[in-house]
């Protein structure tokens, strides 16, 4: 067992260098109206220089209706960007050294943003971004183009029906500004500042930089593939449609494809097209990370000897009712280990050659309990 545990450290080593998954996405300006106009704020060429050495602290809010054009799908706010204002006419590179990066749903308006800053956060506030951060610029044409490019670590489900969208930055010092576009006279001012990060209260009210929001969807509530009738594809449904392809039924509802059948392409197309998620999602939040492969050992089912009494949620990812080497195998040669989200992907990764290899080496015989088991690519023998 020691060498097994070795072997998947080894291979989850591995499987995190895969390449990014591309998938589609909506990137929304906000203001809206300055989508293709310079902001009305100008950067000096003295501001340009400017460097917070104690660090700086914004809060921003985005009012609620400059995303009512989102489908309502699109929830999952992914990243943001910002352009550099039109003063800024030659390549930029700006190092910070540190940011961290809140975003909550608020009730306050930029109208009556409170100087205080925790009576701005809303309830849901999530860190989405924390670490050194690198903004560059190549500003060609006008407005410039939104290159200065912040992806964050973790998604923040927004849904504007709820309240407007609170942006709140921690920039530790020296943190040098970055020469964005600005504005102040659409809204607003909806920004407040201090600096000094440790402050409770920010010392100013002043412009809002012209962001653009990236958002991707999430699975609304569903009919097909929902087959315990709650509107909502969940572990439940995953773990009916895979008894059935164990047991070999042939219910026409469980039939996804339509092809006569009740099989593993099923399982693909639920797990792929309808869910929008990852082999090895043990979870079903849309990612297969650390967390559900903590959560899948955790469960004590790998290979114990006990037929049949593994899930979709205790490891077993190819429907024969147990939790082994062939559900690893299954889970990262869909390549989507530490990926994030997968949701309407329209390229999925796929897994590079030494990973392959490695999952190989990992799915080789195992001597127990008297029984020899081979499983090699999810086929097994036992003599």
């Amino acid at each position: 067992m020691k060498s097994y545990n070795a072997t998947l450290a080894f291979v989850l080593c591995l499987v995190s260098l895969q390449h990014a998954v591309s998938a589609q996405e909506i990137k929304l300006v906000v203001p809206n109206v300055l989508e293709n106009v310079e902001g009305n704020v100008d950067v000096t060429p003295d501001e340009l220089d400017l460097v917070f050495q104690n660090g700086l602290r914004i809060q921003t809010v985005y009012p609620a209706s400059e995303f009512e054009s989102l489908p309502s799908s699109y929830r999952w706010l992914v990243g943001n960007r910002a352009r550099p204002d039109r003063n800024v006419t030659s390549q930029r590179t700006v190092e910070q050294t540190n940011w961290l990066i809140r975003i909550s749903t608020t009730q306050k308006s930029p109208e009556d943003l409170s100087l205080v800053f925790d009576e701005n956060i809303g309830p849901d506030e999530l860190v989405v971004f924390d670490g050194p951060l690198t903004l560059t610029t190549d500003p060609i044409g006008l407005p410039r183009p939104f290159d200065y490019v912040i992806d964050y670590n973790t998604p923040f489900f927004y849904d504007p029906g709820q309240g407007n969208l609170l942006i709140d930055i921690v920039a530790t010092g020296p943190a040098p500004f970055n020469g964005s576009d600005g504005h102040d006279n659409v809204y607003g001012p909806p920004t407040i500042a201090s600096f000094d990060i440790n402050s409770p209260t920010a010392s100013r009210r002043f412009s809002a930089t012209v962001q653009q929001f990236v958002f991707l969807p999430f699975s609304e509530p569903s009919e097909v593939g929902d087959f315990d009738g709650d509107r909502y594809l969940t572990v439940i449904d995953i773990q009916q449609l895979s008894n059935a392809i164990r047991n070999g039924e042939t219910n026409a509802e469980l039939d996804l494809t339509d092809d006569g059948m009740v099989n593993l392409a099923d399982q693909e197309l639920w797990v792929h097209e309808l869910k929008h998620t990852w082999f090895g999602d043990a979870n079903l939040d849309g990612e297969f990370n650390s967390a559900d492969l903590v959560a899948i050992f955790a469960a004590g089912e790998y290979e114990d000897d006990v037929e049949n009494n593994s899930g979709w949620a205790e490891g077993d990812w190819n429907a024969d009712g147990e939790f082994d080497s062939g559900d690893l195998v299954a889970a990262f040669t869909d390549g989507g280990y530490e990926q994030g989200l997968r949701i309407a992907t329209s390229a999925v990764p796929e897994p590079s050659s030494v990973i392959l290899a490695v999952l190989g080496l990992f799915a080789l015989a195992r001597v127990r309990s008297g029984r020899h088991r081979t499983i090699v690519c999810g086929f097994q023998q036992v003599s």
